[in-house]
């Protein structure tokens, strides 16, 4: 799974963040991992999950490109309580 970075930086700017660098490090990621991420890193599970959690799931499939994986098969991975994955 991969980062929609142009995307993700736009949703940052809608959140009130200068960038996707900053939206990234408030949600608990650092500068050293988006970077990577920029560059074409995957993204990990807990990130998204994270991600998931924070911006919900339809602002989700905007940002992030699940390459083999569905957003289902993601879910399946967690326990669902309302909108948010534990």
């Amino acid at each position: 799974m991969k980062l929609k970075v142009r995307e993700f930086n736009t949703l940052a700017k809608r959140k009130k963040y200068r960038n996707g660098a900053e939206f990234f490090i408030a949600l608990g990621g650092t500068i050293c991992s988006y970077q990577c991420i920029k560059r074409g890193c995957r993204v990990g599970y807990e990130t998204i999950r994270m991600l998931y959690n924070t911006v919900g799931e339809e602002e989700l499939l905007k940002i992030i490109d699940f390459e083999e994986e569905s957003l289902n098969g993601f879910k399946r991975k967690y326990i669902q309580v309302g909108k948010h994955l534990y």
